[in-house]
Parts: C-alpha cells; sequence; structure tokens
C-alpha cells in the first residue's frame, strides 16, 4: 500500500543546523510534498525532530535526508496517510522512530535499574532486538526503547519526547515534574527498592530533626526532595549540593548530615553515620506522560495492553503453582490449606479410586508449610512449579 505524507517537509540540512547549536532561525519557505512509499518510511540515523527554543520560530520541522528519499518520523496513520510530528518550543533534539504507530519508552541505561528493567521486559516476553549499547532499541512491532539517564527520564516522558518510561519514585519526585499535568504513575514495579534518608555522625546528639540545630550543613544529590523536606518539617538548614556520594561530606568537615539513597543501611553504619529520619521510600516505576494520557484511544490501549503485561509478571514472582492428590473425604481441610486465587481447583482422576487432583496458587514463602499440611492429610504426588505470567 502507498504511503502519503501529510504535512510540509524540509531539508535535512535544516534540522541538522538545529540539532548542532545552530540557534532558533525563521524556517525557509516550504511547500506540502506528497511522496509516495510501498512500504512505511525506514529507521533514520540521524535526529528527526529538533524543538527549537523560540515558539514563533517553526510550525514544523520534520526533516528529509533528501525529500523522498529518507523521511522524517510519523506519529500516527490515519488510512494511507502518515501524519507528522510538530517541533515544539523546549530545546532539545532527540531521536526517534518513523514507524507509525511505535510507543516510545524512556528506559534506563545502565545500573542495576537498567538491569531489572531489562529483566522484567524479558519475562513479560517484551525482546529487544539491540544490544546494550545502543541508544535505541525496538520492542516487537509496538514499541520503542530509547535508553536514557534514570534522572533525565521524568523529564524526557513530561516534555513528550517519550510517552512512557521507568524511572525511580526520588528521580521522578527530584525531577520537579511528579505533580505535572498529564504525569501519571501507572505501576509500582517493585524493583529497585530504597530509602532515601537523613543521616548524621554517631557522635552527633542530635535525637530527630527537631533537634538539628538551625543551619545545620545537609549535603545531597537530591536537593529538591531535601529542600522541600526541610521546609515542610519547619527545620532551618544550609543545603550543599553534591553530585555523588555523600557519605563522605561529614567526614571532610564540609557538612553535618547528608540526605541520601539507603538499601540496607550497612553503608551509613560502614562510614560512621545513622540514620535519624526517613525522607522517602522508592522503588522503580512506570509512568505515562500527556502524549498517553491526552493522546488517542489506541495509545491508551496499547499501554494498558502493555502495562498488563508487566503486572503479570511482578504477580507472578513470590507465586508457585501446586498439584497434589488428596483424599475426597478431605476437601474441607484441603480448601483451608490452598485458599488460592478463588479455591483450589479439584478434578477427577481417572480410575483415582478416593482421591481427586487439586490445583492451586500459593504463596512461595508457604510452600513448606503448605507441603508438611497437605502430606498430613494424605496427600501425595505432590508437584510445585514456578509462574510465569499471572492474570489476576
Amino acid at each position: 500500500m502507498p504511503y502519503r505524507i501529510s504535512r510540509s517537509v524540509v531539508p535535512y540540512g535544516y534540522c541538522e543546523f538545529i540539532h548542532k547549536g545552530g540557534g532558533s532561525v525563521p524556517l525557509p519557505p516550504q511547500r506540502p510534498q506528497t511522496h509516495g512509499l510501498t512500504s512505511p518510511p525506514p529507521v533514520p540515523t540521524f535526529p528527526v525532530l529538533c524543538r527549537p527554543e523560540s515558539p514563533t520560530a517553526t510550525t514544523t520541522i520534520t526533516s528529509a535526508k533528501q525529500a523522498g528519499e529518507l523521511l522524517a518520523c510519523a506519529e500516527s496513520t490515519t488510512g494511507d496517510t502518515i501524519h507528522l510530528l510538530k517541533a515544539c518550543p523546549f530545546g532539545r533534539a532527540f531521536f526517534l522512530s518513523p514507524a507509525a504507530r511505535m510507543l516510545r519508552i524512556a528506559l534506563p541505561n545502565k545500573g542495576r535499574l537498567a538491569q531489572q528493567t531489562r529483566q522484567l521486559f524479558g519475562d513479560a516476553d517484551l525482546v529487544f532486538d539491540s544490544s546494550e549499547r545502543a541508544l535505541t532499541s525496538r520492542i516487537g512491532d509496538d514499541f520503542l526503547a530509547l535508553f536514557l539517564r534514570a534522572q533525565d527520564i521524568p523529564e524526557f516522558v513530561a516534555d513528550g519526547a517519550a510517552d512512557l518510561g521507568v524511572t525511580g519514585l526520588d528521580l521522578l519526585h527530584e525531577s520537579g515534574r511528579a505533580s505535572d499535568e498529564g504525569l501519571v504513575i501507572l505501576s509500582d514495579l517493585g524493583f529497585g527498592a530504597c530509602r532515601l534518608v537523613v543521616a548524621i555522625q554517631d557522635d552527633d546528639p542530635a535525637a530527630d530533626i527537631a533537634s538539628l540545630r538551625p543551619g545545620t550543613r545537609v549535603a545531597s544529590a537530591f536537593p529538591r526532595i531535601t529542600r522541600n523536606f526541610f521546609e515542610q518539617a519547619g527545620v532551618a538548614i544550609t543545603l550543599v549540593p553534591v553530585s555523588g556520594a555523600a557519605e563522605v561530606a561529614p567526614h571532610l568537615g564540609v557538612a553535618d548530615a547528608i540526605v541520601d539513597i539507603t538499601s540496607t543501611g550497612s553503608t551509613l553504619r560502614q562510614n560512621g553515620l545513622r540514620e535519624l529520619a526517613t525522607v522517602l521510600t522508592s522503588s522503580a516505576q512506570l509512568i505515562a506522560g500527556p502524549t498517553v494520557t491526552a493522546g488517542s484511544a489506541d495509545k491508551r490501549h496499547r499501554t494498558d495492553e502493555l502495562k498488563a503485561a508487566l503486572d503479570s509478571v511482578l504477580t507472578a514472582r513470590g507465586k508457585r503453582y501446586l498439584m497434589a492428590n488428596v483424599p475426597r473425604a478431605k476437601l474441607a481441610d484441603v480448601s483451608r490449606i490452598l485458599p488460592g486465587l478463588n479455591g483450589p481447583t479439584v478434578i477427577d482422576i481417572m480410575n483415582g479410586g478416593d482421591h481427586v487432583a487439586v490445583h492451586a496458587v500459593v504463596d512461595s514463602g508457604s510452600i513448606y508449610r503448605t507441603i508438611a499440611d497437605l502430606k498430613s492429610l494424605g496427600a501425595e504426588g505432590i508437584l510445585v512449579t514456578r509462574i510465569e505470567r499471572l492474570m489476576a
């Protein structure tokens, strides 16, 4: 089927000029062009959408390396028409796919959060077609992953450069975009769990936040969260922004206290620090921006499908599927041991005599006790297996 471009295009050189810091200048004269294609446009290897700083500089900056040869990205299709993206006033150039229906998902590009995100997507059968070092990767036919710094992801999603994102709750709040209209948290993914805490040296006499002396110097890589926390507590501090690990700041004499991330508290204790208060409990979140929440029904539907796929993996974690043959006369007792989701499934066994088969989903943490209780009722042929996906 031929595809028709519905908006004007401009030469690639102009888009490249903006991308390389040429600034915001009036667009050259444009004329609508129609290009017959026998298939959707190929993935470009150049920035296809630039956002100049001046909102008056452009109406459309979608580019073609050579008009008709390699066309700009598209956001949606109507019949045989591809609707090109418009430029918006922001001042950032970024990479997009021309695939007409792809949702852009911003994912962490390194660290434990990135590894656990890839694991979750893999368990949900959402397979990346590129290596870990790639800047982008297709995920099937519906999604395009953009690999970014985790702290930048809230900005990209809030600004519409990405439709969805995975990032930590702490980074979402530190970005200041958590309360943006149209930005929503879809799922708590559970991994990457940590706490943002206030910590002081072991020999500091302070017993709580209120007992910190006025003007206490607090070092943190989370200045926005730290400032808001102490302001709400009514405690005057001197903020000392740092970009790396804050634990060393009190030992160097540049701060009296820190606000930093901890999982178990062991790093703090090793550095002679003790927790004074918890500022925020954080974990990885799946977020959606205004391009989804205020977008088309198709985008919202595909987002719901992605959320359901990831949730099914998360629900299955910590669960086991148990099968056993039990005496029919003991079914009432078995039901109390195996409540399952809606009670155990009971199946007649061919030539089973007085026994029936029961199947149930059980918590992995209690599987040892469950097996012991079933055996005490005369159960036999007990089989326990992992669950890959579980749709509640």
